[in-house]
């Protein structure tokens, strides 16, 4: 190697090398760890997309399963076609549903439809939406046993009138049998008379004998006539009662049918998450307006007054009409049947002769777009000049919807409605207890109207658990009183629209429960 002119070696070269090869090894060391940083992140982001995918695949497959459920049950999804509904069901059933591939429980939700295709078919290739759901069900079961219950009305109607007959038969019967016994008594008592009257007087008492023979041949037989006649009574009052007992099974078998049903919607609306309460309280207004569709009365507005404050309508003395009475005003469609929604309300302030009245007219819904006008017709389902309805009352009344206790004011309200109040429910505080009034639910009975609980008005015994549990139990006992004669159920609030009834913006508390 060179020598230095001092004699030493390069030594500034191989320090310069030395840091060379440092800085190449410490570069190469730092380089690879940025790319295995690098590699480490594109996986994570790898993993959470996958993870979205799956997420957002999930939610597809939940959504699918809710609309198609909430579909049968007979309500439509806000903002989505029916169409697409019924495709996307289409292409589960068929396996082509992408986001259902992965899904675990894929077969059950299967078996599920398949379940509920064999009790309201629903091909979702021709029908953007199921013919029969569980809402037209409950309705149609409704409209049964309403028709039961008309049955029931004639069937005991036709017994009274058998029994009448067949008391009547009997009574016949014994006149008969009596008249025979005088008769007979009067035959042996002359047959039996003094022989030693002589011979003269044998002629003419076989004559009267004979008289007396023919008279009781034909008691005898007006005497068979009535027995077969009463027979015959009563085997017709035997059919009547075996169509009877058939009515009352079958009566049964519809009940039984439809807490079966209640059971399974109970079921599938629990899966869904839908609210039962809210689905029951439509169900059974649904029921209670079918009113509406076969109401033919022609009560109806007449002229109205310049400022549009008041209307006359075609109703008055003749038909016993009485101030304070109310009516919802709907409008004819052109089927000649009601809206089942009602324009406004009106109430009866004057009765100006025997087919007119003034109404004030209490609320309109939409004045500017849909006012109340002339031809319009007037509805209140427990108002009849010809009949006089029956209501019950399973709980307590919020007219203004303030949270107060009106129950006074509403039965005052139903006697001025002339409605026959059956039964309700007494919350008099010098009881211990409540306990239920009237006569009682029966056939006859037209709706129970279902009003609030104890702590729906802030009842401070809703605290008192004894007395609490027992108001629970005497709405229940209603409700079943009303299921089994086939009482349609309605919601207190649904009733007043539908009679019209408009509370006052004070509502008069004197003379209720204390709280």
């Amino acid at each position: 190697m060179a020598k230095k002119k001092n004699g030493g070696t390069n030594l500034g070269l191989i320090i310069t090398l030395i840091f060379f090869v440092l800085t190449t090894v410490i570069l190469g060391v730092t380089t690879y760890m940025g790319y295995s940083e690098i590699d480490k992140y594109d996986k994570e982001k790898k993993d959470a997309d996958k993870l979205k995918a799956q997420a957002d695949s999930d939610a597809k497959y939940q959504r699918m399963q809710n609309r198609v459920l909430v579909n049968w049950i007979g309500r439509q999804v806000q903002g989505v076609e029916a169409a697409e509904i019924a495709r996307e069901k289409k292409a589960f059933e068929d396996g082509s549903f992408p986001p259902a591939a992965q899904q675990k429980d894929k077969e059950e939700v299967l078996k599920l439809f398949k379940s509920l295709d064999q009790a309201m078919p629903w091909d979702a290739g021709k029908d953007t939406a199921p013919p029969v759901t569980y809402d037209s069900r409950i309705a149609k079961l409704g409209t049964e046993v309403a028709e039961w219950k008309a049955k029931t009305r004639k069937a005991e109607e036709a017994v009274k009138t058998l029994e009448t007959a067949k008391k009547d038969s009997e009574e016949a019967k014994d006149k008969e049998i009596a008249a025979l016994k005088t008769a007979y008594d009067v035959f042996s008592k002359k047959l039996g008379g003094d022989l030693q009257a002589g011979l003269a007087d044998i002629g003419a008492k076989r004559v009267l004998a004979a008289e007396e023979g023919k008279k009781r041949e034909d008691l005898s037989t007006q005497k068979e006539a009535a027995t077969r006649k009463a027979e015959l009574l009563e085997k017709k009052l035997k059919d009547v009662e075996d169509k009877l007992v058939k009515t009352t099974k079958e009566k049964k078998d519809a009940v039984a049918e439809r807490e079966d049903l209640q059971t399974r919607l109970s079921a599938l609306y629990e899966k869904t998450g839908i609210d039962t309460k809210a689905i029951e309280a439509a169900t059974l207004d649904a029921q209670a307006r079918k009113v509406l569709d076969t109401w033919t009365k022609s009560w109806r507005v007449v002229d109205l007054d310049r400022r549009g404050d008041n209307a006359y309508i075609s109703l008055g003395s003749n038909e016993g009409l009485t101030p304070q009475v109310t009516f919802s005003v709907h409008s004819v469609g052109p089927n000649g049947k009601l809206s089942p929604i009602p324009k406004g309300t009106v109430e009866v302030v004057r009765i100006m002769g025997s087919n007119q009245a003034q109404a004030r007219i209490t609320s309109v819904k939409d004045p500017r777009k849909d006012p109340i006008v002339k031809g319009d017709r007037l509805f209140n389902p427990t108002w009849d000049p010809n009949r006089q309805h029956r209501v019950a009352i399973a709980g307590l009344a919020d007219l203004g919807g303030d949270g107060n206790d009106n129950s006074d004011d509403l039965r005052r309200l139903l006697s001025r409605q002339k409605v026959t109040l059956d039964a309700y429910i007494d919350t008099n505080p010098k009881e211990k207890k409540p306990t239920i009034v009237g006569k009682g639910i029966t056939v006859n009975t037209d709706y129970l109207i279902l009003g609030e609980g104890l702590d729906g008005v802030r009842d401070s015994r809703a605290k008192d658990k004894p007395y609490a549990d027992e108001f629970s139990k005497l709405i229940e006992r209603l409700k079943d009183a009303a299921k089994n004669n086939g009482v349609a159920v309605i919601s207190l609030r649904r009733y007043l629209d539908m009679i019209g009834y408009q509370p006052p913006k004070i509502i008069n508390n004197v003379g209720q429960n204390p709280r």
